[in-house]
């Protein structure tokens, strides 16, 4: 059963055109898994300004500390040359693994997000279809409709097409699900259609 949810479905899959080109409707099914709500999530808080502050702050100020007490004890009279060592080490490899550790970190996170939510029921046959006015979602849980304002970027990856709304939600559509020719034309008309960032008063002259 499984492994029928992972098969291409290309015969389901539609790109359809008016032939009067005054509107334009592109139309996407395919079936999303967990790996595939996974890779929305990490690509959000890896690329998150929030999280990612958080991640530097931890990333150098714990190495830094580490070292810092390692040195200090080496340096006094006499010297400590049973946990400086130790420490230097400790702050050293922080400051190399932790991204790795971070990773893994935020996938585990996003896994327990998933199970306390139980977003496994979003899982399953999904249809999107695209146009003038915005983006028709159906999926196993319901349908829904978002005006192009509520779209705020598309990114493509070697194996995801993303299209993310406000914070961490958005569709990701399997490339290995979908044509890549039906891919290029989402992510161009979604780039098209996607509103240009307005300044706030506070930052206009």
């Amino acid at each position: 059963m499984g492994d029928r949810r992972r098969k291409p479905i290309a015969r389901q899959q539609l790109l359809t055109q008016n032939p009067n080109h005054t509107h334009q409707m592109i139309t996407v099914n395919f079936t999303l898994t967990k790996e595939d709500a996974l890779e929305l999530a990490l690509y959000y808080y890896s690329t998150s300004p929030t999280v990612k502050q958080s991640r530097r702050l931890v990333h150098f100020c714990v190495p830094i500390i580490m070292l810092s007490i390692g040195l200090t004890r080496l340096l006094v009279k006499p010297p400590d040359l049973t946990t400086s060592p130790i420490l230097l080490v400790i702050g050293v490899g922080y400051l190399f693994f932790y991204p790795r550790f971070h990773k893994t970190f935020l996938q585990k996170s996003a896994e327990n997000m998933f199970a306390e939510s139980a977003y496994e029921k979003a899982f399953g046959p999904c249809s999107l279809s695209l146009t003038d006015e915005g983006i028709n979602s159906t999926s196993p849980i319901g349908e829904a409709k978002y005006a192009w304002s509520a779209i705020n970027r598309v990114h493509l990856t070697s194996t995801h097409l993303l299209i993310l709304l406000a914070g961490p939600q958005g569709f990701a559509i399997p490339r290995k699900q979908v044509p890549e020719a039906t891919i290029q034309e989402i992510k161009a008309f979604t780039e098209k259609m996607i509103p240009a960032p307005t300044s706030s008063p506070s930052t206009q002259n």
